[in-house]
Formats: structure tokens, C-alpha cells, sequence
């Protein structure tokens, strides 16, 4: 008997198996399951859901259809799946009773084989019964999952939903903030603009006094010698003018240079019209702007095209000096002047604060004892242009003081000179912190005295320069093109005394390739002999 029964033994081994395999079965199904909701959610989330949401539900019921098609498969074939895996097919409880009494009966009467084979059937009847409650938990478990998943699902797509419109109702309320801007900023250039008539009124008012003043010997003629009338008009509209911001299209922030590439941009096919529109967008105007002429946006920061236009006013009547405007009130400040160019113009001691320069030309313009903190000179031609502070000989003879020693300073803090060009011109004796020179050409130019601490000149090009008794603290001076291989040295024995360390910097040669991209090489500035001498480029020690 043992010995027939001994092929037998090896049957519970192989169900192992087999049970095994149903649990990796199991599983892999469980991990599909995980993968098919959970990896949409933590790779594309929201917008992936929202848009393919219906794939996602047709794929979890097609599985939970399949689910439940296997558990009707085992509901209707258990006998047959379980007699194959375990040799019985009935699990009933009521079937436990007969092998546990064998079990009892034989082992009372000492008989270990039919004992041992009463044990096996009871195992065999007990590991059904497990497979099988396992089985049908698995099953519940499954589906249940599925049906949960399923309704979370839908109640995540409906969140989703409304998350989406949420952040979509969002972006267009800070577009209606944004619009709500527009309009204000808008209307006030409305109502400033409203003082338009007015100063041509004092335009045509000008030209005719202008007309009856006897010149000086210059050929300029005297504010002073205006009507008391006129003058009283022209401070009343440089008051009444307030500054504003309005809609600037990107096209009007070109020079001269970028207008000439920026048509390459519609030969989008050419490797260099990439090349244009990553060096205008390192200038800060976007390529698309351009092509597609859009509006544009608003401007960065409040000025007064009113009182700029009295200043070219005045200067196209010859009326070149305002002293004697800005010692009765007129007001400058903010002024955005956007005549081509200004030559001879004298505004000393004038209050130019956030005034704008910009991209003009100034030639023998004097700006000594002004106010010109904040004021912008970016891409300006400068030449022979004196900021120097004055002594009070120099002074306008309506703010010359008492003590002969008054010095009167140009302020100039933040003032902006990026990319300007500067040539023969004077800031002996200003003062201003953080002044902003970074690429700028500066040939000629005189700093001595000066108090520029904490001004940046990144990236210009120096020609000859003079800092003799300047205040150079916390100046930075990285990338800046030299033609002086002891400009450091001279540098450090000029400026102040431990104001500047000539020790924090080095000279690295400038490569020849490199040379046509220095602004000495553009044909509208030339500085003699240097544009041939070697170029050094000035490197901190703390940059690699």
C-alpha cells in the first residue's frame, strides 16, 4: 500500500506550484491595475486625465469585465479547478468530520498508514477550502477595487474638471486685472494728453517773442528775456504735465544695428536669423514681437512726453538755457525727450529725476549741479556732455550762494548709460551710488573726483579714462575691454585711496575673432590709434 501510494506524495507539491503561480498571477494583475491609474497621475496628471479620461475608464472596465468573467469561470468550474489542484472537488464543511474522525480513530488504534492517509485527505480538504475562501477574496477584493477606482475616478475627473476651470477663470481674471491696468494707466495719458494744445500754444508763443529778442553772441537766446506771461506758462504746463505710463510697441525699442538685422528674421531657414533673435532677446525685445507687430505692453516706468516736448520746444526756439525756468518752478523731472538730438542745451541745476535720454544724440549739453538720479541715457550718443559738479563761479547766476566755496553736485544715483556712447565728456565731481554703465564706450571721459561707489561698468569698452580721487567702492568692472596692459595699475594708484584693489582683478588678452565685436569696430565710433591696439578684457578673480 505504501509503496503504491508513494507516486501520490508528490501531487501536493506540484498544486504548491501551481498555487504559486496564481498568486504572481494575481499579483501582476494587482500591478497593472497600479500602473494603469497610478502612473498617468504621477507622470502627466491633471491635463492627461482630463483629456483622455474616457481611455482610462474604457481601460478599468474592460478589466473589471475581465475580472469578473474569471470569476465566473471559477464559480462554475471550481470542482473541476479544485479536484485537478487538490483531488477534491467537494469543500463543504460538513466534509472535515469523516478524515478528522479517521484521523482520531486510526491514531487511537495505532495504525499510521491509514492515519497518515486520513491526515492527507484532511489537508487536502483544508488547503481547498483556503484556496478557495482566498480565491473568492481575491475576487471581491479585485472587483471591488475596480468599482472603487472606477467611482474615485470620475470623482477626480469631475475635481479635475473644475481645478482646470478654476485655474482658466484665474488666468483670465489677471488678464481683466491686467486690462483693468491698461485702462487706467491709459486714462491717465488721456487726461495728461489733454495739455497737448496748450504747450503748442506756448510752442507758436515762443516762436513769436523769439523773433523780437536780440541773440547773444552764440546765436542762443535768453529765457530770461521771455515774457513774464510766457514764462509763467511754460512752468504751470511743466506742472500740470504728470507722468504716465502707455502702450509701446517693440518695434520703437530698436537702434539703428537691430533695425538692420532684425529683417533677417523672416529667413527663419538661415542659421543666422537664430543668431539675430537670441541677441535680441539678450537685449530684452522678443523676435516675435517684432515679426508679428503687436502692441505691446506698457511701459516700465511712469514719464512725461509733455515735459519733454517743452524741452525740445525750447531748444528748437534756441532758448538752449533753463536756469532761470527752474529757479521760478519748472518742473523736469520724469521728462521723455525724443528729439534726435540736443546740442548746446545748458540744464544745470535742473530736476531731471527718472528723466529719459534715451537713444538720442546730446552734443555740448551741460548737466552740471541737475538732479539726474534715476535718469536714463541708455544707448545715447554723448559727446563733449558735462555732468561735472560746479563751483559757485560756475554756477547759474540766480543760485550762486554768498560763500564762494558752495560746490554745487550732480547727483546721479541709478542714473542708466547702458550701452552709451561717451566721448570728451566730464563727471569731475558728481556723486551717485549704483550707477549703471555697463556696456558703454567711454573714450576720453573724466572721472576724477567722482563718487560712483558701487557703479557697475560690465562689459564696457574704456578708452582713455581718468579717475584721479574718485570713490571706486565696490565698483565692478567684469568683462570690461581695456587697450592698457597697466590700466589695473593705473587704476588702483588713481582712485581713492583703498577705495579701489587692483589685486581683485586680472587681464586676459581679447582673441582676434573677438575684436569685430567690440564697439570701437562699428563705423559710427572710431578712437584712433587704440582701434588697432591689443584689447585685454578685465576678469575677476572670482569669476572662472
Amino acid at each position: 500500500m505504501n509503496e503504491g501510494e508513494g507516486p501520490k506524495l508528490a501531487g501536493p507539491r506540484t498544486n504548491g506550484r501551481q498555487s504559486d503561480a496564481a498568486n504572481i498571477l494575481a499579483a501582476v494583475l494587482v500591478f497593472v491595475l497600479g500602473v494603469v491609474t497610478g502612473f498617468p497621475l504621477a507622470t502627466t496628471g491633471v491635463q492627461f486625465l482630463t483629456e483622455n479620461l474616457g481611455q482610462v475608464l474604457t481601460v478599468l472596465l474592460v478589466l473589471l469585465l475581465v475580472a469578473l468573467v474569471i470569476a465566473t469561470l471559477l464559480f462554475i468550474f471550481r470542482k473541476q479547478i479544485w479536484g485537478s489542484l487538490f483531488r477534491r472537488g467537494e469543500i463543504e464543511m460538513e466534509r472535515f468530520a469523516q478524515p478528522l474522525a479517521d484521523v482520531a480513530r486510526y491514531a487511537a488504534t495505532q495504525k499510521v498508514d491509514e492515519a497518515t492517509d486520513a491526515a492527507r485527505s484532511l489537508a487536502e480538504l483544508v488547503l481547498a477550502r483556503y484556496a478557495w475562501i482566498a480565491t473568492r477574496r481575491w475576487l471581491v477584493a479585485t472587483m471591488t477595487a475596480f468599482i472603487a477606482a472606477i467611482a474615485a475616478l470620475a470623482g477626480s475627473a469631475l475635481l479635475f474638471q473644475q481645478n482646470q476651470l478654476l485655474r482658466e477663470q484665474t488666468e483670465r481674471l489677471s488678464e481683466q486685472n491686467r486690462m483693468i491696468e491698461y485702462q487706467i494707466e491709459l486714462g491717465d495719458a488721456d487726461r495728461s494728453a489733454a495739455i497737448l494744445p496748450e504747450i503748442l500754444d506756448i510752442g507758436a508763443e515762443l516762436g513769436n517773442e523769439a523773433n523780437s529778442i536780440d541773440p547773444m553772441a552764440d546765436g542762443s537766446l535768453s529765457t530770461n528775456a521771455l515774457s513774464a506771461s510766457l514764462q509763467a506758462r511754460i512752468v504751470a504746463a511743466s506742472n500740470a504735465a504728470r507722468p504716465y505710463r502707455y502702450l509701446q510697441s517693440p518695434i520703437l525699442q530698436l537702434d539703428d544695428e537691430q533695425i538692420s538685422v532684425s529683417a533677417l528674421l523672416r529667413r527663419r531657414d538661415l542659421p543666422v536669423a537664430e543668431r539675430v533673435a537670441s541677441q535680441l532677446r539678450a537685449a530684452g525685445i522678443e523676435p516675435e514681437a517684432i515679426t508679428e507687430l503687436g502692441a505691446g505692453e506698457l511701459i516700465d516706468r511712469p514719464v512725461s512726453p509733455e515735459r519733454g516736448q517743452l524741452l525740445t520746444l525750447l531748444f528748437q526756439s534756441r532758448f538752449f538755457d533753463t536756469e532761470w525756468l527752474t529757479s521760478v518752478g519748472a518742473d523736469f523731472s520724469y521728462a521723455e525727450v525724443r528729439a534726435p538730438i540736443l546740442v548746446l542745451m545748458s540744464l544745470r541745476h535742473a530736476n531731471l529725476r527718472f528723466a529719459d535720454f534715451s537713444r538720442i544724440s546730446l552734443n555740448q549739453v551741460q548737466f552740471g549741479g541737475a538732479v539726474l538720479e534715476q535718469a536714463r541715457f541708455v544707448r545715447t550718443e554723448l559727446k563733449s556732455v558735462s555732468f561735472a559738479a560746479l563751483t559757485n563761479s560756475q554756477a547759474h547766476q540766480t543760485y550762486q550762494a554768498p560763500d564762494s566755496e558752495t560746490l554745487w553736485v550732480t547727483r546721479m544715483s541709478g542714473a542708466d548709460f547702458r550701452r552709451a556712447r561717451i566721448e570728451a565728456s566730464s563727471f569731475a565731481g558728481a556723486a551717485g551710488f549704483a550707477i549703471n554703465f555697463d556696456g558703454a564706450l567711454l573714450h576720453e571721459v573724466d572721472f576724477s573726483g567722482a563718487s560712483i561707489a558701487g557703479s557697475t561698468f560690465r562689459g564696457a569698452t574704456f578708452g582713455a579714462v581718468d579717475f584721479s580721487g574718485a570713490n571706486m567702492a565696490s565698483v565692478d568692472f567684469q568683462d570690461a575691454v581695456v587697450f592698457d596692459p597697466g590700466f589695473l595699475e593705473t587704476l588702483g594708484s588713481q582712485a581713492e585711496a583703498g577705495s579701489f584693489d587692483p589685486g581683485a582683478y586680472r587681464l586676459e588678452p581679447v582673441p582676434d575673432s573677438q575684436r569685430a565685436e567690440l564697439p570701437l569696430q562699428t563705423e559710427h565710433f572710431r578712437m584712433g590709434e587704440l582701434a588697432d591696439a591689443p584689447a585685454f578684457r578685465i576678469v575677476s578673480f572670482d569669476q572662472p
